[in-house]
């Protein structure tokens, strides 16, 4: 243990007061490989340099000159482990994936209790108004351009939109989704009353789309992004993803989503802001451009060849690599193995497959949750742009958490700029 009163060294909370963070924040740092400590001879305490503390401390203000700004915001709802962990309030995502709904894992990260059974349902005339915004759109747009003109369009509508009571706020947002799903045209036809057996499968179909008010959010999207019906464990694959994409943290997106809110914009325009965010393709855009590369590889063959080729004339390959994860990102590994299980035959998943296998082969970085989706939306046959869809809807839930957090500081960002211009004359 370091001297007392050695300048040199801080303990947690003198370490924690400088960076202006909670001391859980300061191992999160830690648990990240940020920051190190030294652990006291009884085990139960910890000290930090202080030179490494004044470093992080400072980040933002120099490193802004170079273009680049770290933003440390203190928050209870998810945490990156760079071994390839993530956990929405201590529960493991991937786990929560396999055993819990996207209604239940959003209402988890929104109050940080399960819930009982709570409907999910459009405030009155709000498909109306959504599916009217629409309207304007060509017949082929991918689906995140309908979300960016139905959310804005079904806040406008809302005159219950500016209350910011935390229960007001989780009944909003549990409409505002449900709205945008059920606004989205549906591609799939309609299921036959009767519909045949599939040999084999004890698995009920789903129920044709719009048959029940009250079926899961991802029975609803499934007839939205795929043109054909649901075979049996795939709602299920469908509630997975949008369970593991629902919070990543302090992406762009979501740092938008609480500049929102710190000046308190209703739930409506949180999700509005942040879907702007998305879109570039160095966030949930990627997802298109995997897509878009899986559909021009007719064979594992031909991806093995082209990427290689690709990877030889040093291009950049999107849906690999990620800021924190050091082996991989388990939303992908996740997404992988559900999608290997369930389509053990399909060419298409082979050659997403081919694609990983040679960047890993190449000494390239490991698959992000971007070739995981695009995988998912391929070998499913989903419309183009699936992807990014099931990206915003189920982050949606993450950024109205994000909101009801930052609702509690009101107004606290105050970001300065370095100016770099000509002196005044």
């Amino acid at each position: 243990m370091p001297a007392q009163g050695d300048s040199e060294w801080l303990t947690t909370a003198e370490a924690a007061a400088l960076l202006g963070v909670k001391p859980q924040t300061l191992y999160a740092y830690v648990s990240r490989g940020q920051l190190m400590r030294r652990r006291d001879g009884d085990g139960h305490g910890s000290h930090f340099r202080r030179s490494d503390i004044e470093q992080l401390a400072g980040r933002g203000s120099r490193r802004s000159r170079e273009g680049t700004v770290d933003v440390v915001i203190d928050s209870e709802l998810t945490l990156l482990e760079p071994d390839g962990r993530l956990f929405y309030r201590g529960e493991d995502v991937v786990a929560l994936a396999s055993s819990r709904s996207f209604e239940e894992v959003a209402e988890w990260l929104w109050a940080g209790r399960w819930p009982t059974a709570t409907a999910w349902r459009p405030r009155p005339g709000q498909l109306e108004v959504a599916a009217g915004a629409q309207a304007v759109l060509a017949p082929g747009v991918t689906p995140i351009h309908r979300l960016r003109l139905a959310v804005p369009a079904l806040g406008a509508a809302d005159p219950d939109r500016h209350d910011l009571a935390e229960s007001s706020v989780v009944d909003t947002a549990r409409a505002l989704i449900s709205a945008v799903v059920e606004s989205l045209p549906v591609l799939t036809p309609p299921m036959p009353s009767n519909p045949p057996s599939r040999r084999g499968s004890r698995s009920t179909p789903p129920e044709p789309a719009g048959a029940s008010p009250d079926a899961s959010i991802a029975s609803k999207l499934w007839p939205r992004l795929c043109e054909r019906t649901p075979e049996p464990g795939e709602i299920e694959l469908l509630n997975a993803a949008l369970v593991l994409m629902a919070d990543h943290e302090l992406p762009a997106s979501t740092l938008v989503a609480r500049a929102t809110a710190s000046m308190l914009g209703h739930p409506y325009l949180v999700v509005s802001a942040a879907l702007g965010t998305l879109g570039g393709t160095l966030h949930g855009g990627a997802s298109v451009l995997v897509e878009d590369l899986l559909r021009s590889l007719p064979d594992p063959a031909t991806a093995t060849e082209v990427v290689g080729a690709r990877l030889a004339n040093h291009e950049r390959i999107s849906g690999f690599g990620h800021a924190v994860y050091r082996h991989g990102d388990p939303r992908c590994e996740a997404l992988l193995d559900r999608l290997q299980d369930r389509y053990p035959d399909s060419e298409a998943l082979a050659t997403a497959m081919a694609v990983a296998r040679t960047v890993a082969n190449r000494g390239g970085p490991a698959a992000n949750v971007d070739l995981g989706l695009a995988a998912l939306v391929v070998t499913t046959g989903m419309v183009r742009g699936a992807g990014e869809a099931i990206t915003a809807l189920s982050r949606s839930a993450g950024w109205i958490a994000h909101a009801i957090e930052e609702y509690r500081h009101r107004s606290r960002f105050r970001l300065r700029a370095v100016y770099t211009g000509p002196r005044p004359a």
